[in-house]
């Protein structure tokens, strides 16, 4: 089951009200998880990476990107106004908890 995990990929956002002024800038959170995503010498690598660039381009989205241990980035992204991350399974328990926008990859 573990593998499954890492192999069924989605896009997740969780959108909550902003505390106060300006929306901030979007933080787009992962792990390294080859060969989807993955560190290569302090640069994130892989096709995921890359679609989250064009993805955030096209939209005019300012935004950053980073790695994180698995537990940290989850609890970011389920915890934290404007977080995106990548990638996760979407199971019927993590269901209402994101705004799903997007699948990276099916098993």
């Amino acid at each position: 089951m573990k593998c499954l995990w890492r192999v069924v990929g989605w896009l997740a956002l969780l959108v909550l009200p902003a505390r106060a002024g300006n929306l901030p800038a979007m933080v787009v959170v992962t792990e390294d998880a080859r060969p989807l995503h993955y560190l290569w010498q302090g640069q994130l690598q892989g096709e995921a990476p890359q679609f989250i660039r064009q993805l955030m381009q096209q939209a005019g989205v300012a935004y950053s990107q980073q790695v994180y241990p698995w537990a940290r980035a989850y609890m970011m992204a389920s915890s934290l106004p404007n977080v995106l991350i990548y990638s996760i399974a979407r199971t019927p328990e993590r269901e209402p908890q994101f705004h799903w926008i997007g699948k990276l990859l099916t098993v």
